[in-house]
């Protein structure tokens, strides 16, 4: 899989994250201070869980040092995701929230983004990964 591919499909993932935040907002809706907390925090735990439970490296048959690679930048990146989604979780529906926390958050999103390509690459020797590419 091609880094952009990787990149269209966990941007797929945020915005299937941004869905699960909204569900969740409107389901709990002014339900209480404890209720809207515990919904803030246990649903993106969950999303970041079944996010965790699917990923994958493209190739097994790499070195162990390039395996420890991938798992390290793939914990960061759900760490990112965590981070994200219980901050929109929070801040969704809040008025009068200054600019610079929505653009923390989409640097978070954004941040997660590259590191996912990031382990991508590590997760695949170079010619799986350039095997797509034809020959000049």
């Amino acid at each position: 899989m091609s880094t952009i591919q990787t990149a269209i499909r966990e941007s797929i993932v945020l915005l299937l994250g941004l869905a699960v935040v909204a569900a969740a907002s409107a389901i709990i809706g002014d339900a209480g201070d404890g209720a809207s907390l515990a919904v803030a925090i246990v649903m993106p735990i969950g999303f970041c869980l079944f996010r965790a439970a699917v990923v994958r490296p493209a190739c097994w048959h790499i070195s162990g040092l390039r395996r420890l690679g991938y798992k390290i930048v793939v914990a960061a990146a759900l760490v990112l995701l965590l981070v994200f989604e219980m901050g929109v979780e929070m801040f969704f529906g809040a008025g009068n929230l200054p600019i610079e926390v929505w653009v923390i958050l989409a640097a978070t999103g954004a941040a997660y983004l590259l590191l996912f390509c990031l382990a991508q690459y590590l997760g695949c020797g170079r010619a799986e990964l350039h095997a797509t590419t034809p020959p000049v």
